[in-house]
């Protein structure tokens, strides 16, 4: 009773307590769990630590500079924030219930399964997804978005020490992958908080509007906690290719689950890349304006004077547009399968690219895509193709080939593409039927047995010459 009386005064936040008292009742639970060994107080750690160390930066930084245009509602955010936290913990720790938004974090802690690099993943969801939206709205931080982007850059700060404790002190093997891996494990971490912080400002938002929304929100922050729970889960194997896919998953699951999207115009441009900046890429967009691609909204290798297929969206909050190259969600499939026809020539935009085939946006409006077997030739982000559809599947997706279908099309696209390029090389081409079939790929983008049935084709019709040192265009003297 002694103790469960410490921990009740521990874990309660009064409305008197300034952010350095929330810091020390974190550091004094942090004390008695390490002191008594309980295993689930120490699971909890590897989240509270980590809490704790942002915390402090954050209290630091609101004392000891004048970055924040409002410091004082910022300590009252954090204090609020954590108490939120403090709530979830104490009814886990004194009650042993779970309470919602935290349901999927303690269901970890209570599980065989249970790993540290999980826990922490699933209590920052946890916190970010569930807490953050609300807290925004009961302090009303509405009009200080420039401190709250500011406060990502500390958590980002925070994370060299984060990995390091995961690593010595818990002992966890993703934690010593982070360590050994530590630019691309701070750059998966940035993604998933940036946005999961930008998707609870937008909640807020929503919650303002509504408070019933906290409801969908919640729900949603528990559905991502268990697919954590199952994504993110070691077992005997090799580690790094484990600890990729682990980071791999949880972005799709960022992806696929988020509550809420901001809301959109009904622009889907091929802009081009002006500029490379500090928060972002820059498109030209109108005659005397340019449009922000900020990091979070790329997908694609950022080059100046390429390309790039974006949605133009719209920040009711900032009265902004931005762009967006995450158009998958946006482009429309053939679900009535009467849109277009088998065999059907069509013109579209490459805008993804894969080892397996390329995302072409069909009129910039319908998504397909064009398996490698199909490509025949390079193909880039940002290229206008003819292609023409090969299958419309029960689902409504479109697949795609870049020539015309049946024989008599590939040798005919096949001749023109061989003419062409003796013509552009003075008449002659090292390259015969004897010639190596990748050689024959990379120059012709087409198989070894196109091109022999091409230049026989050629050769019938008296165009060009086949010797042993390769083919000669025919003069037409």
């Amino acid at each position: 009773m002694h103790k469960d009386h410490i921990l009740e005064e521990v874990l309660t936040i009064s409305n008197d307590d300034s952010i350095f008292d929330v810091v020390g009742k974190m550091e004094i639970f942090e004390d008695i769990a390490l002191k008594n060994s309980n295993t689930k107080l120490l699971r909890i750690l590897s989240f509270h630590h980590t809490y704790l160390l942002i915390t402090k930066a954050v209290a630091d930084k609101t004392y000891a500079t004048n970055a924040f245009k409002n410091e004082q509602l910022t300590q009252k955010l954090d204090i609020a924030f954590a108490k939120k936290y403090f709530h979830a913990l104490k009814a886990y720790v004194l009650k042993n219930e779970y309470i919602t938004p935290w349901k999927s974090f303690y269901k970890l802690i209570d599980s065989d399964n249970y790993e540290p690099f999980t826990s922490l993943v699933a209590g920052i969801n946890a916190h970010i997804n569930g807490d953050l939206g609300q807290t925004l709205v009961d302090v009303n931080y509405f009009k200080y978005s420039d401190d709250f982007l500011l406060v990502n850059n500390i958590l980002l700060e925070a994370l060299p020490p984060v990995f390091q404790y995961l690593a010595y002190e818990r002992r966890d093997i993703f934690g010593m992958a982070t360590l050994i891996l530590h630019e691309l494990a701070e750059r998966e971490f940035e993604k998933v908080i940036v946005k999961w912080r930008d998707q609870a400002w937008k909640n807020a938002l929503l919650i303002h509007e509504n408070k019933d929304f906290i409801k969908k929100v919640h729900e949603k922050t528990e559905l991502i906690g268990d697919e954590i729970n199952s994504l993110i889960h070691f077992k005997n194997g090799i580690i790094l290719p484990r600890f990729l896919a682990a980071f791999e998953k949880l972005a799709c699951v960022v992806e696929d689950t988020i509550a809420t999207s901001p809301k959109k115009s009904d622009d889907i441009l091929l802009l081009k890349l002006t500029s490379l900046t500090n928060v972002g890429s820059f498109l030209k967009w109108k005659e005397d304006k340019d449009i922000l691609l900020p990091f979070r909204e790329q997908k694609n290798q950022q080059i100046e004077g390429k390309h790039y297929l974006v949605k133009i969206c719209f920040d009711e909050y900032t009265n902004r547009y931005f762009a967006s190259e995450r158009i998958d969600r946006y482009l429309r499939i053939d679900e009535s399968r009467t849109v277009f026809r088998i065999n059907q020539e069509v013109e579209g935009t490459v805008y993804d690219i894969s080892e397996d085939g390329a995302k072409v946006a069909i009129n910039d409006e319908y998504k397909s895509y064009v398996y490698e077997n199909d490509r025949f030739k390079n193909l880039d982000i940002g290229h206008k193709i003819k292609a023409y559809v090969k299958n419309i599947r029960e689902d409504g997706k479109i697949d795609l080939v870049l020539r015309k279908p049946g024989y008599l099309g590939v040798i005919s696209d096949s001749t023109t593409e061989v003419l062409r390029i003796l013509q552009n090389t003075g008449g002659f081409l090292p390259y015969n039927d004897k010639s190596d079939p990748e050689e024959i790929r990379v120059k012709f983008q087409m198989s070894k047995k196109v091109f022999k049935e091409t230049i026989g084709r050629l050769y019938r019709e008296r165009k060009i010459e086949i010797t042993e040192k390769g083919i000669q265009l025919i003069s037409d003297k």
